[in-house]
This record gives C-alpha cells, structure tokens and sequence, in this order.
C-alpha cells in the first residue's frame, strides 16, 4: 500500500495560483503527482474560505498519557 503525502502548505498555494492563472485542474495535478480529485477539492476550499490551510481534524481523546505509552511500549 502506497504511503499518503500531504501536499505542504506552499505546495497548496502554489496549486492555487497556478489555477487562478488558468491552468487546468487537471494539468495542475499531474504537476503535483496527485489525483485531480485533491486539486479539486483544494481549489473549492479555497473559493469558500480564501485559504488553503489544512483545518485541524477532530478525533477520539487520547486516554494514555505519553508516560504511560512509554511503558506500555516497554512492557509488551
């Protein structure tokens, strides 16, 4: 299974730009090695937002302390 790349915050800017001059959305993925659906989506979120800043994603609290993690490493 391949590893996921985050595209950087630079690298979405310039994904931006790069449409706003008019290149295709699909021209512009093949550039960043990355699915066109990405650019896509990257290209609405800035329309709506004017950023490209990847939001900070919820998830489950984390019920082990880092302390606790170490020694569970250590023990199994």
């Amino acid at each position: 299974m391949a590893s996921r790349k985050r595209m950087e915050d630079s690298e979405r800017w310039r994904a931006v730009g790069r449409i706003g001059v008019g290149q295709s959305i699909t021209d512009v993925a093949l550039f960043f090695v990355v699915h066109h659906s990405v650019i896509s989506r990257l290209w609405k979120q800035f329309q709506t937002t004017q950023t490209v800043v990847r939001r900070p994603v919820g998830g489950r609290p984390r019920v082990t302390t880092p302390a606790e993690d170490r020694y569970i490493a250590i023990v199994a």
